[in-house]
């Protein structure tokens, strides 16, 4: 089947970075952040955007779910001129269903657009995300290079686990 959101391959079961957070109509953080990704990293992008030929359509929103259930290691950005929240229900679901240090999160104000109750709201989500096992970042380069190490950490735990027991 193809996955047009999906980078680095066809075989959606091949996930490992989930791109997730909100989207803003004057910051494609997304594509700032990809170039920073090692080229080894098989990507979900869900970003719809103008001149995509892309439909948000139930097919999309099954494709979605399933990436997100493949992925190994997930980022989420949460950016200042967000429209909507729903970003911040997928992080605690994915704070608390993924494996403890494999989501990472940063809350990018770039533009001052965040008043100081969303900030002090905010700031108390990632307080939370934290407690239950997710990594804060500050910068899309720390969240690069989370999903870099992540990817050689898993890269390593696979060559040094043996599939034989010792003699």
């Amino acid at each position: 089947m193809n996955y047009p959101m999906l980078h680095g391959s066809d075989d959606i079961r091949d996930t490992f970075l989930w791109l997730g957070g909100t989207a803003t109509e004057d910051w494609d953080w997304r594509k700032e952040l990809i170039p920073y990704l090692d080229k080894s990293i098989v990507y979900y992008d869900p970003c719809i955007r103008p001149g995509d030929n892309l439909e948000w359509d139930e097919t999309a929103r099954k494709n979605e779910q399933k990436a997100k259930t493949y992925s190994r290691c997930q980022v989420y950005v949460i950016a200042s001129g967000m429209k909507g929240c729903f970003s911040i229900e997928e992080i605690t679901e994915a704070v608390i269903t993924s494996k403890k240090g494999s989501v990472a999160v940063a809350i990018l104000d770039r533009d001052n657009k965040f008043t100081p109750e969303m900030k002090r709201s905010l700031d108390a989500c990632m307080e939370r995300w934290v407690e239950l096992g997710a990594v804060q970042c500050s910068t899309l380069f720390s969240l690069a290079r989370f999903a870099n190490d992540y990817k050689i950490s898993q890269t390593v735990d696979l060559f040094t686990t043996s599939r034989y027991a010792p003699l």
